[in-house]
C-alpha cells in the first residue's frame, strides 16, 4: 500500500456550501499544532451548478426526483454531472 499523507499542499475542489467546514478543518488542524498543513489546505469553492429539466433530459438524466424543483441540481456524487 502506497504512504499516505506527504502532500506539500491540498486543493480542496468543494461546493460553496462546504467553505464553513473547509475553515473548521484548517482551525482543527492549526489548533493541534499542524500550521504548515493548515497554511497549505487549499479550498477552491465553486457555485451551484444546475440545469433545467429539458437539458437533464437530453443529457440522459433520469431527472424524476427533482420532479417538484425549478431546476435540477448537478450532483458528483449522485453520478449527475
Amino acid at each position: 500500500m502506497p504512504a499516505f499523507g506527504g502532500a506539500e499542499v491540498a486543493y480542496n475542489v468543494i461546493d460553496v456550501r462546504q467553505a464553513y467546514l473547509q475553515k473548521l478543518l484548517k482551525q482543527a488542524l492549526a489548533t493541534m499544532g499542524h500550521l504548515r498543513q493548515a497554511e497549505r489546505s487549499i479550498h477552491f469553492a465553486y457555485e451551484m451548478v444546475a440545469l433545467s429539466h429539458a437539458t437533464a433530459r437530453e443529457l440522459g438524466h433520469d431527472v424524476a426526483d427533482q420532479a417538484d424543483r425549478p431546476f435540477v441540481e448537478v450532483s458528483g456524487r449522485k453520478g449527475l454531472g
